[in-house]
């Protein structure tokens, strides 16, 4: 609970005001008087002063001067009925954070003391950022002197020095916000507060009012007014951490924010000023999120006027001893250990190991190898991380450590990528997201490793693949809903049964999808608006479980919502796709029909897996 002392000689007001400070959630010191106040800031404590201008003994100035001189990051904020323009310019000259003039709107005040002990803890942070980063970047010298770190640290130094928005690329663990506070240091604005915000990390629900803060009253719960970080950050630096998850209603919100330079708060009616200078970051391929519909291409090119590819440790091997050299100086230090080094063999093993989660894998590797370390050097004992934690075959030291180390690395990449493409059915877009590398470094690896592509689907008669075929059904839909289009004329019959494994296998990816971030076993899909269960999923994965029907025998009657769902013409019955569980509970069928009374049935288990097909009513595959 932060500490407010409110110097004021009227007890009336100073009541007023200490009773709604505390229903604000601070703790309040009263004075009443100059000196009183002065004695009060000299014993600690205080986070924010609050002070009348005219008071017995001694005044509002002299309680600015004495807080100034003794702990100039508290912010003092004056207020007065005897108020002038040239005491307002005196008190913000000698340091006040904002004067206000009695009488005033409460409400100011509030949002005043909010801003300035945001800005206090800003300059916090950012005082013991620039003592952590004295070693790190020599202002701004990133650790490692390899070409690729090296071209991206220049980058940053010339980027810096403007307004202009700058997007960081890399995988996690890669050091973006290291990059981000780097850039605000050397910035002018490296004075003003640097404000950051995850966007993965935040509701989608209440992301918006972190952003863009809202009015009181504006939604159930929004007792007071909250200032959004796009106003914590103004004349600032705002840095936005995983932007590629911002919600597509966000996204537009954003965008206007950032071609117009205002604000508005959630259930406000005017907007607010924002002189921001903006840094995202992402670990995902935003064109391939742009390609697929999920992130905005205006943005895109609005965030993208300035990118830093902040490369992976894999790719910059040889900064690996300097970046160890570099945490163990700084681990050791705050653990109070004596390791000053690594032993030869603790060196081969981080050396070959992949490090998947990068720079702040090492880290983690380094001090946990220091706590266990009882000696002046680390030894293999204390990393836990042997070879045969990420290498399944023997690798040929004849060539020197840099050899087995290159051949370490291959071997794990190659098997990794091939078990990703492998579960994501060939899609290369998909699995270069999961694998967190853009599609273009995904396809040269491919060809490096001369790796099939990991797609299992096979080239039909009608020459097209199973992904092929789901894009086929996926447009054949949406156009069947607005042209009541039969459904036969776009995919011929011979072609059905491919389109539906297709299927089958969007379904189970997305299931899995659904499961994995929390969704319980029993989910629900959702078809066109309407959902069916609690997890909404693309528009493209269009089935549902159906509730109450226990049939699996192919028919032709179209169920009522939420007993099934129909694709096509319903009422003319010329097909549908309807999936629904058995009796069972456990398995669940996928039934495609058209005009023609040729129909697939794919039985599908709990997890998505497919037990069987059945091409009007044989099995076939």
């Amino acid at each position: 609970m932060e500490t407010i002392l409110l110097v004021e000689d009227l007890e009336s007001l100073a009541g007023v005001l200490s009773l709604a400070l505390e229903g604000a959630g601070f703790q309040v010191l009263l004075a009443k008087d100059g000196v009183e106040g002065i004695a009060k800031v000299r014993k600690g404590g205080v986070d924010l002063v609050v002070t009348d201008l005219k008071l017995p003994k001694k005044s509002g100035l002299d309680v600015l001067r004495a807080v100034k001189e003794q702990t100039p990051e508290i912010p003092v904020i004056l207020m007065t009925a005897h108020g002038s323009i040239e005491t307002a310019v005196k008190a913000v000259k000698e340091g006040a954070y904002d004067f206000i003039a009695k009488p005033f709107d409460p409400d100011h005040l509030m949002l005043q003391i909010e801003k300035a002990l945001e800005k206090k803890r800003l300059l916090t942070e950012n005082l013991i950022l620039k003592e952590n980063l004295t070693g790190q970047i020599g202002f701004p010298k990133i650790i490692g002197k390899g070409k690729l770190i090296s071209d991206a640290t220049e980058k940053m130094r010339k980027v810096a020095q403007g307004k202009t928005t700058v997007l960081l690329l890399g995988e996690s663990g890669t050091g973006k916000e290291l990059f981000a506070r780097a850039l605000h240091l050397l910035s002018p604005r490296h004075d003003k507060p640097l404000v950051s915000i995850n966007c993965a990390a935040i509701p989608k629900d209440l992301l918006e009012s972190e952003l863009f803060g809202h009015e009181r009253g504006a939604f159930t719960g929004a007792v007071g007014r909250k200032i959004g970080r796009f106003e914590l950050a103004d004349k600032g630096t705002l840095f936005l951490d995983e932007v590629g998850e911002l919600d597509i209603t966000l996204q537009a919100k954003l965008l206007r924010v950032l071609e117009e330079g205002e604000v508005m708060r959630v259930g406000g009616v005017t907007n607010v000023k924002s002189d921001v200078r903006l840094i995202a970051a992402t670990n995902r391929d935003l064109l391939a999120r742009v390609a697929r519909k999920e992130f905005r291409e205006d943005l895109y090119y609005r965030l993208n006027v300035f990118s830093i590819v902040i490369p992976p440790l894999r790719e910059r091997r040889e900064d690996l001893p300097a970046l160890i050299d570099h945490f163990i100086v700084q681990i050791a230090k705050a653990l109070k250990k004596e390791v000053r080094g690594v032993s030869p063999e603790a060196m081969k093993i981080l050396s070959a190991h992949p490090f998947t989660g990068n720079v702040r894998e090492l880290q983690n590797a380094i001090e946990r190898a220091i706590i266990l370390c009882e000696g002046n050097l680390l030894l293999p004992q204390d990393l836990g991380l042997t070879p045969s934690n990420f290498q399944s075959e023997e690798i040929s030291l004849a060539g020197g450590l840099a050899d087995a180390s290159g051949a370490a690395v291959r071997s794990v990449e190659s098997k990794m990528i091939q078990k990703v493409l492998s579960e994501c059915g060939g899609n290369k877009s998909r699995a270069a997201e999961k694998l967190q590398v853009s599609y273009k470094t995904l396809l040269t690896k491919i060809k490096e490793y001369q790796i099939d592509g990991g797609s299992k689907m096979k080239r039909f008669e009608s020459g097209y693949t199973l992904l092929e075929m789901a894009i086929v059904l996926a447009i054949t839909t949406m156009l069947t809903s607005i042209a009541v289009t039969n459904f036969t004329e776009q995919i011929p019959h011979r072609q059905l049964r491919e389109a539906s494994v297709a299927l089958a296998g969007e379904l189970r990816l997305a299931r899995q999808k659904a499961i994995s971030k929390g969704a319980d076993e029993t989910i629900s899909f959702n078809i066109g608006e309407k959902t069916y269960g609690t997890q909404t999923l693309p528009s493209h994965v269009n089935f549902g479980w159906a509730s109450n029907v226990t049939k699996t025998t192919n028919e032709k009657k179209d169920f009522p919502d939420p007993d099934g769902i129909s694709f096509g013409d319903d009422k003319a019955n010329n097909n549908k796709a309807t999936f629904r569980p058995d009796g069972t509970g456990e398995m669940g069928t996928i039934y495609l029909t058209n005009s023609k009374e040729e129909s697939v049935a794919i039985t599908v288990n709990i997890t998505g897996r497919v037990k069987k097909y059945l091409w009007n009513g044989h099995d076939w595959e």
